[in-house]
């Protein structure tokens, strides 16, 4: 069985690394960012490479509300989960913006597994 793809984006540096590490113990290809306009530049040069994008939402120079707009005028169908501090948003809110699931930081793994899992099998 194929290992799902993923498009981690966030500023933090150490977020990134350490979500890397993780995922990848769980058993996903990650590609890591640590910006929003370097991830989208590599989406839009190998949109089929991944499975889904999870991005962060307050980030310098592109927000992850942008970022996942961006990519869905590039491929509709590819799961955004957005990983946020801020509890303002709901996932009805950020659903208009084409992002499929919400996760508050700091977001526990089981959480993140949980929801990962759930768009792959959405997608099957």
């Amino acid at each position: 069985m194929k290992k799902a793809s993923i498009l981690f984006v966030d500023d933090e540096k150490m977020l990134v690394k350490s979500g890397k590490k993780i995922l990848e113990t769980m058993g996903y290809r990650i590609t890591p960012s640590t910006s929003s306009i370097e991830a989208l530049a590599r989406f839009q040069e190998f949109p089929q490479d991944f499975d889904i994008i999870i991005t962060d939402f307050n980030m310098p120079h592109m927000n992850g509300d942008e970022l996942a707009k961006k990519i869905n005028r590039i491929r509709s169908n590819i799961p955004i989960i957005l990983a946020t501090g801020c509890s303002d948003f709901s996932l009805e809110t950020v659903r208009i913006w084409g992002i499929d699931e919400l996760i508050l930081k700091p977001y526990k793994l089981e959480e993140m597994r949980r929801l990962i899992e759930k768009l792959l099998q959405a997608r099957d």
